[in-house]
């Protein structure tokens, strides 16, 4: 992906959060059983967690632990697609124990 379509993707998404955070924000302050913006600071939160827990994922060398994840495509014993697997690094590349 270009450093263009990548800036637009992340300018789009910000945008849509700006707008849920308004959207939320407009609709909470008529809720009479919470206090007008306990909705919003939670939401604001989970924002910042999930913003924290993208860029620690982008730091992370995925070439480091490629070697204990199976990307399982095509498997269904994990529903997350991710898959533990058994075997050994050898002459530069993943040799399974069945090899």
């Amino acid at each position: 992906m270009g450093r263009k379509n990548a800036i637009f993707l992340c300018l789009a998404v910000m945008a849509l959060v700006t707008l849920g955070l308004v959207m939320l924000a407009s609709t909470s302050v008529w809720n009479k059983d919470v206090d007008g913006y306990s909705l919003v600071k939670k939401q604001a939160v989970f924002i910042a967690l999930g913003l924290l827990g993208a860029v620690v994922i982008s730091n992370v060398d995925y070439q480091q632990t490629s070697c204990f994840l199976d990307s399982g495509a095509g498997d269904f014993n994990d529903a997350s697609g991710v898959v533990l697997r058994a075997g050994h690094w050898s002459q530069g590349q993943w040799r399974d124990t069945l090899d």
